[in-house]
């Protein structure tokens, strides 16, 4: 009887706890829809962004990284430190999302109650915003603003670009001035511009070319790279066809890495293999490590 006691007793308890431990580990619910950028045209260059996924921290530990937009489960009760690190597509891979390293993290401190959907940045827009940050170089190779150009025809180029306003179909972005360079390349025709600005190598983890653009074909994105007497140029990425305007994040650190050059120049390029002239748009051009 004594023993049938205990164990009913011992039952009783954990049930009692178990209740207790589940009502404890009721969530709250962290919303997010976008994470903005916000930057110095004048300095930084637009602030457009293609930001796909979150990684979320809570009181600095991860939490995990979610695809945006997201709502997601918080095991926290109280006044709780929310951190939030932008990340995005490498070489706009989606299988490759990655923390972008030049986007500032976000945090805010939120009163978190279970059970309930919170937003950050309610005051404002109920979105979490960064800038640019920890970069040893922002260039901005071209944007297409200014009288003169920071891309260059190459020799084996027969195409150029022009400069193109909104009303044809430049790039749009907030109140940003709105022109943008346009290809128009014919079949069998080669487009391949070079930047003017010749970069020394220096040893960093990550070299970024960012890049807005709209094409109807492929085209490439990559360095010259001089060592000595010589230069090599490697092809890094073919950027595929968007109807739309889209924005790509490319890491040269591979080449670069590889091959550790005096200096370096970004170069685009595309050969057009249809039977009609197809257009390529391109835009905000930066590098940055």
């Amino acid at each position: 009887m004594t023993q049938r006691f205990l164990i009913l007793s011992l039952l009783v308890l954990f049930i009692s706890c178990k209740k207790e431990e589940d009502k404890a580990a009721v969530p709250a619910y962290l919303h997010i829809d976008e994470f903005v950028i916000n930057a110095d045209f004048s300095k930084d260059g637009t602030e457009s962004e293609k930001i796909t996924t979150a990684w979320i921290y809570v009181n600095d530990v991860m939490l995990g990284a979610y695809e945006l937009p997201a709502e997601f489960p918080v095991i926290a009760n109280g006044p709780t430190k929310i951190s939030v690190e932008a990340g995005m597509n490498l070489n706009g891979i989606a299988r490759l999302r990655t923390p972008y390293p030049y986007y500032s993290f976000y945090n805010q401190q939120i009163d978190l109650t279970p059970d309930k959907v919170h937003y950050l940045n309610v005051g404002v827009d109920s979105l979490p915003h960064g800038d640019y940050t920890n970069y040893l170089n922002l260039t901005v190779i071209e944007n297409f603003e200014n009288p003169g150009f920071g891309l260059e025809p190459t020799p084996k180029s027969d195409t150029s670009f022009v400069k193109v306003d909104k009303s044809e179909g430049a790039f749009v972005f907030k109140n940003e001035p709105t022109n943008s360079g346009l290809i128009s390349l014919k079949p069998q025709h080669i487009f391949e511009v070079v930047s003017i600005t010749k970069f020394s190598f220096v040893p960093v983890q990550n070299y970024y070319v960012e890049l807005n653009y709209k094409s109807e074909i492929p085209f490439t994105v990559g360095v010259f790279m001089s060592k000595g007497s010589q230069t090599v140029q490697a092809p890094v990425v073919e950027v595929f066809p968007s109807e739309d305007w889209n924005k790509i994040y490319i890491n040269l650190i591979t080449e670069l890495g590889n091959t550790l050059p005096d200096d370096y120049k970004i170069f685009i390029g595309a050969i057009n293999h249809e039977t009609s002239t197809k257009e390529i748009y391109i835009d905000n051009v930066k590098l940055v490590y």
